[in-house]
């Protein structure tokens, strides 16, 4: 591992040393600079873009947490066993039709998951929202916080997916110069080194 990261580091010497090198044409020193300031933006643009991204989930988070103030945890009475019934809340997690009270006073029924050792009449204590639907506990502190802190990750590894694009789009075109030159510069010299002296 040591000896390859070595390797790759003496290749990008190589590539941005621009002086003094007689075997280094115009296209190696431009793909040098594109590298450099590839280096460059990702050294500028990456802490950006994951403060700024991280703030703004954290926001959006906070947003939320505020919206799902107004949730209540409430007691339902099971209606069925969980899975003798045809409620399923998916293929993993068994489910049972519950009734319980909505915040406004109002009886809602439904399927909820519950443990598969539930049975009828067992009270299961679940999360409303102001109508009285089912959702999920709402998201904590901890939770807005490792959120951001995520997004904020994955925003810097989008801009280094992209900047390896970029610098990928550009060796090929150099790449291709390349080629152009040397056909050019053998097109030059083969009629020289055919002939006889």
């Amino acid at each position: 591992m040591a000896r390859a990261g070595a390797k790759w580091l003496g290749r990008l010497s190589w590539t941005l040393q621009s002086r003094g090198n007689p075997l280094r044409r115009p296209v190696d020193r431009k793909e040098g600079r594109v590298i450099v300031s590839l280096l460059a933006f990702f050294l500028i643009a990456g802490p950006l873009a994951a403060i700024i991204s991280t703030h703004l989930a954290y926001g959006a988070s906070l947003r939320e947490m505020r919206a799902e103030r107004s949730w209540r945890e409430v007691t339902a009475t099971l209606l069925d066993n969980a899975g003798h019934s045809s409620a399923s809340v998916s293929n993993w997690a068994p489910g049972a039709r519950a009734s319980w009270t909505a915040p406004n006073g109002q009886l809602r029924r439904g399927i909820i998951t519950v443990d598969a050792s539930a049975k009828a009449g067992q009270h299961v204590t679940i999360w409303v929202d102001r109508a009285g639907q089912q959702t999920i506990s709402p998201m904590s502190k901890t939770g807005a916080v490792l959120s951001a802190g995520t997004l904020g990750l994955a925003a810097l590894g989008v801009l280094v997916h992209v900047l390896m694009l970029v610098g990928w789009v550009v060796r090929i075109a150099m790449n291709r110069s390349r080629l152009a030159d040397w056909e050019t510069e053998w097109r030059t010299v083969e009629p020289r080194w055919r002939s006889p002296r």
